[in-house]
């Protein structure tokens, strides 16, 4: 009898056992997950600055052309109307920039759901799209009167063609940079939403 009465003991200490295990294994999977959500929402919101920085570096690149743009033109031997149309055109590009900036800024990560974070992600990209539309529709034709107003005065040709070159380089690097700071949001911001359902 009594050895049937420690078999039970031992077999209700192992289930009780058992039973503890499960629940520090429960306890240490939800605080995993409680880590990973934290160290999810860091990455957002680091690559959320790092976003917000580019742009405020590329509206500062905007102010500085604004201010330098149409002196240097003048200097070329442009006309004063060109000069003007130009500064107006880094102007609409600085105020579509700042948009932009402020879409990123909107989307608040600590306190929107993943669905309206993801919404928010979503309007930026569409509006950094249709900067980018946007400014080769003005500039394609500013830059074709550069090319004929200075065709005569090879130097200046050169130099304009080179300006081009660099200003289409940055331009698509910036926007390449931009486009992929907004994908890893929204990598981020999809397997929170997938790792919430």
């Amino acid at each position: 009898m009594k050895t049937i009465d420690k078999e039970e003991d031992s077999l209700q200490q192992l289930k009780e056992a058992w039973r503890n295990t499960n629940l520090r294994i429960s306890s240490l999977e939800q605080e995993n997950s409680d880590f990973m959500r934290r160290l999810g929402n860091h990455r957002l919101k680091t690559l959320q600055s790092r976003l917000k920085e580019q742009m405020t570096r590329v509206l500062i690149l905007c102010f500085i052309a604004m201010a330098w743009l149409g002196p240097a033109l003048s200097r070329c031997g442009m006309p004063l109307w060109f000069c003007a149309v130009a500064v107006v055109f880094m102007g609409l590009m600085a105020l579509s920039l700042l948009n932009i900036r402020r879409s990123v800024t909107r989307v608040n990560l600590s306190t929107m759901s993943t669905a309206e974070a993801l919404r928010g992600v979503a309007k930026t990209r569409a509006l950094m799209v249709r900067h980018r539309q946007l400014g080769l529709a003005l500039a394609t034709p500013l830059l074709v009167f550069m090319i004929y107003h200075s065709y005569a005065e090879e130097a200046l040709l050169y130099g304009i063609l080179t300006g081009i070159a660099v200003g289409v380089a940055l331009g698509i690097m910036l926007h390449r940079r931009g486009q992929r700071l907004l994908r890893a949001i929204q990598d981020q911001l999809d397997y929170e939403l997938n790792d919430d359902e």
